[in-house]
């Protein structure tokens, strides 16, 4: 029948998504905080540096929507890239987020 035809058409855009997979990945390097007593600033395992991986997914829609709160670009990069954050995090309570191994992290500035 037409009219059954025209139901599976109209739940098909309901249901109709848009995947977003562009995503933007950057390797920072940054000090490691010195924890030790200052007369061991010398020793090599002082200096130790440790790499980061930023991956932002959906770059242009999460920077339209930094503007429009005003979070400048550099206001970002120092919520993420801070030499000593303390991040917020928790696992996703999605199942599919939980088994790719979701987590979510709340910069201390929010």
């Amino acid at each position: 029948r037409q009219d059954d035809d025209d139901d599976d058409d109209d739940d098909d855009d309901a249901s109709e998504r848009i995947d977003y997979k562009i995503s933007w990945t950057s390797l920072i390097q940054l000090p490691e905080e010195d924890h030790e007593d200052e007369s061991n600033h010398d020793n090599e395992e002082n200096n130790r540096v440790r790499t980061i991986r930023v991956t932002a997914h959906a770059p242009d829609i999460f920077s339209d929507l930094r503007s429009r709160f005003e979070v400048s670009p550099t206001t970002f990069e120092r919520a993420l890239l801070s030499a000593s954050p303390n991040f917020v995090s928790f696992q996703s309570n999605s199942k599919g987020a939980a088994r790719a191994g979701g987590v979510f992290f709340f910069s201390e500035d929010g």
